[in-house]
């Protein structure tokens, strides 16, 4: 009989649950990163404009840059850190920013058609 050589521990990529692997090389979320997303996201919508009032910062504008920016750091956050555990580093920051300024635009199209006031 011939002998067999011993297997090759698959890459982690392999090892995926089936309903993890997609054709292209695209983010995936955890339920603990959803949940850290959608609670911190949930939060700023909720408490950010109480805090403004607070402070005597101009609604519409707080709004815009600091939610934005906080939303999208919350979402490069739960990719970098609690998904693949990468930190702080250029793409991080990339991502937060393209984010930011994404989630701003929204915040933007809310408050100008009424649905933030």
């Amino acid at each position: 009989m011939p002998k067999t050589k011993p297997s090759k521990v698959l890459s982690t990529k392999q090892n995926e649950p089936p309903y993890m692997k997609t054709d292209y090389d695209i983010p995936k979320f955890g339920y603990k990163a959803a949940l850290v997303m959608l609670s911190g996201i949930m939060l700023v919508w909720l408490g950010l404009p109480s805090l403004l009032k607070w402070l005597g910062i101009d609604y519409y504008w707080g709004m815009i840059l600091i939610g934005g920016f906080l939303c999208g750091f919350i979402v490069a956050f739960t990719q970098y850190f609690i998904q693949t555990k990468q930190g702080f580093s250029r793409r991080f920051w990339l991502v937060t920013v393209l984010w930011s300024l994404f989630i701003g635009c929204l915040i933007l199209l809310f408050l100008v058609s009424g649905v933030l006031m």
